[in-house]
């Protein structure tokens, strides 16, 4: 790979392979999820594998050479720990997976100058591609947020522990991720290089004993819950996905609902009118904090603008409401489907942003989480099992 300089992140749909290989990537995953023996070498005719394959490794830490070799070599390590029986089947098809797509983002970011490979950011390009490519795969939910979870955070505990973190960090971390399969990934990933292991594998252990003098270890942490009679309900999801509609049920049963569109119409006479989306965002706040001060007991949040979430939840608490987010996990094509057969047509480019930029939510932003999908509510997947209701 020759050197280039560090690139924002596009994802380029047809070198993903996506598009014309998708029953072949389905059946890798499949292998992979099946702890079959998969060789990648074997399956390089798909581009964004023959890009890990292209993509140098730095030759200090990595002197195996490529990605693909290395991203073998740790998926190898995952099927140790599971035939020597230091994690169950579940755990091994989740660190499996994390562990085949953990670096896909490198040969985005990758640099290459005086003999070393740089690659800064690596650990967000990867969750942006392997969530690109998951939402479009036949894989169980709980399965691909753990594994898009850890690898967002796979670098974590050697940045914890080298920077010497204290509680906060490790609360927040276990928002995220568990915390013993990410030490686990960590340990596959450490071991899945040629140089330096015992040393990194040390410092690694640093990290599971902070975690366990925190009481992070092998949980997920969650907020303390408390009565509160005011609810809130934040909709996050693309155009099409549905979320009019659920707002539309949710004010049935007598929620106010506080739609960005309906504000944008107010003030612009257009809901498609991005002049004035400071100006939209106030009246937001302006009017969450009215309907807190009067203690209206339901309201939804009807938004799509993802960069003013944090904002939005921090009003939203000093309010005094509590959280429930909706997050609707609904596959690009239906989107796009659902938007051609309304009377107002969302541009397929605008569509195509939002779900590049959407994110799973965490528990360090609601009280409660629920996930919808195309015809049922999960609430969301936690260290306990999550149950199945209907969606009407």
């Amino acid at each position: 790979m020759t050197k280039k300089e560090k690139i924002k992140v596009n994802i380029d749909i047809n070198r993903l392979g996506i598009v014309d290989k998708l029953d072949e990537v389905n059946s890798l995953v499949y292998k992979i999820l099946n702890l079959d023996d998969v060789d990648l070498n074997d399956w390089t005719h798909i581009p964004f594998i023959n890009d890990m394959k292209l993509n140098k490794e730095d030759p200090f830490y990595h002197p195996e050479g490529n990605t693909l070799a290395h991203t073998s070599m740790v998926m190898d390590e995952v099927m140790k720990l599971f035939k020597g029986k230091e994690i169950n089947r579940k755990e091994a098809e989740i660190l499996r997976l994390a562990a085949f797509f953990h670096d896909v983002g490198k040969p985005e970011v990758s640099i290459e100058s005086d003999n070393r490979v740089r690659s800064s950011g690596h650990d967000l390009v990867s969750f942006q591609k392997a969530k690109y490519i998951l939402d479009r795969l036949y894989v169980d939910f709980e399965v691909k947020i753990k594994v898009l979870s850890i690898i967002r955070n796979h670098l974590a505990p050697g940045a914890f522990v080298k920077q010497e973190v204290g509680f906060r960090a490790y609360e927040r971390l276990s928002w995220k991720v568990d915390t013993r399969l990410l030490y686990l990934f960590a340990t596959c990933d450490y071991k899945g290089r040629e140089k330096d292991v015992i040393e990194a594998l040390k410092q690694l252990e640093n990290f599971k004993t902070d975690c366990i003098k925190w009481f992070v270890w092998g949980k997920t942490y969650k907020r303390n819950k408390f009565y509160n009679p005011l609810k809130a309900y934040l909709l996050i999801g693309c155009s099409g996905s549905g979320k009019s509609t659920y707002a539309n049920i949710l004010e049935e049963k007598g929620a106010v609902v506080i739609s960005s569109d309906d504000i944008r119409k107010e003030l612009c006479g257009n809901e498609e009118d991005q002049s004035k989306n400071k100006e939209v965002f106030d009246l937001i706040h302006k009017r969450i904090r009215y309907y807190g001060d009067n203690r209206v007991k339901k309201i939804v949040i009807d938004s799509t603008n993802y960069s003013k979430r944090n904002q939005i939840l921090t009003i939203l608490r000093s309010s005094g409401y509590n959280v429930e987010i909706i997050y609707f996990d609904i596959p690009y094509f239906k989107c796009i489907e659902r938007n051609n057969k309304r009377e107002r047509v969302v541009p397929e480019s605008v569509i195509k942003r939002q779900y590049e930029q959407l994110i799973y939510p965490n528990y360090s932003e609601a009280d409660v989480i629920k996930v919808v999908f195309e015809h049922c509510i999960k609430k969301f997947p936690h260290v306990a099992a999550f149950k199945l209701r209907k969606y009407n």
